[in-house]
């Protein structure tokens, strides 16, 4: 099986949607995003329907007219949509339109979306639940320490904790000598977070944010 609990890994099993012989589970933490997952092909045809309004109201650099682009919305009552406040923030307001659709074959997606299994669950009861699983693969995408994780604190807030508690978690699930399943970690490069994962690191790469074009240097970090 191959299990997944943390955001932004559902492109690692789309890579490998080819192969049918494992079981694909896809966590994630965040309510909207998990909704999108439960609900791919009412969220791909809103998707197209929001990008030929953006199409329509381009600006001569082909960056959207927000302006024009929310009137229209709103004219055609779909701002309540229940998907319109995620995309509105992913999408619009950083001014451009992104071609999520074109280079995307959607039935080959969704048929893919419907033989994975998705849940909203604390990524701590799923990792407890696969981790002595011999047979699991376990990918952990976790918001970075010290970065921008201002929508993950928002949350962290409430629940009484911050972000370091996760690393204390990881560092002694990879020192745990009993756990059986294949664990594979990816955090930016700093100091401490090579210092707690020094027995385990088997690699670094440098990526670079589609938008900002910020660069980051990130450990490949893994139990086997």
């Amino acid at each position: 099986s191959s299990d997944l609990p943390f955001g932004g890994t559902f492109a690692l099993s789309r890579i490998i949607y080819f192969d049918d012989k494992y079981k694909k589970i896809i966590n994630d933490n965040d309510e909207e995003i998990y909704n999108i997952y439960k609900n791919p092909e009412e969220y791909s045809k809103f998707c197209i329907k929001m990008n030929e309004i953006a199409k329509k109201n381009l600006n001569d650099n082909n960056s959207v007219n927000s302006k024009k682009f929310i009137e229209e919305v709103e004219n055609n009552n779909i701002n309540n949509e229940k998907f319109y406040n995620y995309w509105k923030i992913d999408k619009i307001v950083r001014g451009t339109i992104i071609k999520i659709l074109k280079n995307i074959n959607h039935d080959k997606m969704l048929n893919l979306m419907k033989k994975m299994e998705f849940s909203n669950d604390n990524y701590m009861t799923v990792i407890e639940k696969y981790k002595n699983d011999k047979n699991a693969f376990i990918f952990l995408d976790p918001p970075y320490l010290f970065s921008d994780n201002s929508q993950y604190m928002q949350q962290k807030r409430k629940e009484g904790n911050d972000m370091t508690d996760i690393m204390i978690y990881l560092h002694e699930l990879f020192n745990d000598k009993n756990v059986k399943c294949k664990m594979m970690l990816i955090l930016n490069s700093m100091h401490i977070t090579k210092w707690l994962f020094k027995d385990f690191i088997k690699g670094n790469y440098d990526k670079i944010y589609s938008m900002s074009k910020r660069k980051e240097n990130l450990l490949i970090i893994t139990n086997y």
